[in-house]
């Protein structure tokens, strides 16, 4: 996680993709944001060091918090419990300090709060500062998007829905409508409304063909069927889904990931010779890395079960020996936390096509592995296995 100005660089990308479905940019960090990092950050005890460098010496202010909290969710991972304890009070303390001082007024203090609360699984604490920044900034689609989240995480879904009919009110005939009524759709369907969700559905679908009708860049058509897209795939219509993003790759044949969705789709029809056509085109443009090896295996897999076999063994084995040499170099140069390990090894682990044997012997190997948190690690692989 490199620091840049002071500041540590963060990736949500859950957070990033609910942003874009609902039209909204630089959406705050909500549940799991901090485990996000943690398993993605391959620099881990890099970015530990940074951190520490940037927080020696300094005034802290109560931005800073952030950044202590995330310090301790890297000791936590590397099995640092004390340490991780310690940095969370201080975290903790800095933004508590920081409202007794400055009264009702800073509402990123109280998502901050909320975020820690999320981190160490204490949802219904993290929904009351929610309500707190909500009430601060009512005018804030964001934080009626992060409301209507954190409801959802403890199972109001009552509460949910009608926090997303406020942002459906405030500007019925946008793209986060459109987002906010397929999630209303779902609370309704987990209260048993099945043909109220029904129809607030189709209500969505309906907005995001007007809205494509109307939208005068290629790109924002592409992203609207996309979005239909999305949701036909979330309720396991994989037709629907497939005409969707196909008429959003039409309209931008250079979007990578839709070639991705196209081969989750034709996979789940079964369609194995059009699932690798575009499994294929999305490794190609992208290139190989650690989470277009998992795709490439997808690929392997699907020209294996489309009569390529010689082809589709050798994609799978590449992805395998491209996932295991990452393990490899990530335990001998000493980086890397304990949840991105796990993240590879559950990859590595779901093989398919006879490839298991092969995984199995590998997995005895890495338990030899000496590396920091060795229990937490010996656990992880055991559980997997």
């Amino acid at each position: 996680a490199p620091v840049v100005n002071g500041r540590v660089a963060l990736c949500y990308p859950e957070q990033e993709i609910a942003a874009r479905r609902l039209g909204l940019d630089g959406l705050p960090v909500g549940p799991g944001g901090l485990d996000h990092l943690l398993a993605l950050d391959v620099e881990a005890c890099q970015a530990a060091k940074a951190i520490e460098e940037y927080l020696e010496g300094r005034e802290l202010k109560p931005t800073d918090a952030e950044h202590i909290f995330s310090l301790a969710e890297i000791y936590r991972q590397a099995g640092k419990t004390k340490l991780a304890e310690a940095e969370k009070k201080r975290a903790y303390k800095l933004l508590e300090e920081a409202i007794r001082k400055q009264g009702l007024r800073q509402s990123q203090y109280y998502l901050l709060l909320a975020q820690f609360h999320y981190a160490d699984e204490e949802p219904e604490k993290a929904l009351s500062y929610i309500l707190v920044a909500q009430n601060l900034d009512p005018e804030d689609d964001r934080k009626l998007l992060l409301l209507a989240s954190a409801y959802k995480r403890v199972q109001r879904w009552g509460d949910a829905a009608d926090t997303l009919k406020r942002l459906v009110e405030k500007n019925p005939e946008s793209r986060a409508a459109a987002g906010a009524l397929a999630e209303i759709a779902a609370c309704l369907e987990a209260q048993g409304k099945f043909a109220e969700a029904k129809a607030t559905r189709q209500k969505a679908k309906k907005l995001l063909f007007k809205l494509a009708e109307k939208a005068r860049k290629d790109a924002d058509k592409a992203a609207l069927f996309a979005q239909l897209g999305e949701m036909a795939l979330e309720r396991n219509n994989p037709k629907e889904a497939s005409d969707a993003f196909l008429k959003a790759l039409t309209l931008q044949p250079d979007e990578a990931l839709y070639h991705l969705y196209l081969g989750q789709c034709y996979e789940l029809l079964a369609d194995w010779s059009r699932a690798a056509a575009h499994y294929n085109t999305y490794v190609e443009t992208v290139g190989l890395n650690e989470r277009s090896a998992r795709v490439l295996y997808r690929l392997g897999v699907a020209q294996t079960r489309a009569g390529q076999k010689d082809l589709g063994a050798k994609n799978r084995k590449r992805a395998i020996e491209f996932l295991t040499t990452t393990l490899r170099t990530l335990e001998r140069e000493g980086r890397g936390t304990m949840a991105h390990k796990a993240d590879l090894l559950r990859t590595y682990l779901a093989p398919q096509e006879g490839d298991g044997a092969a995984a199995a012997l590998d997995l005895e190997e890495m338990i030899t592995w000496p590396c920091q948190g060795q229990q937490r690690w010996l656990r992880c692989v055991a559980l997997i296995h």
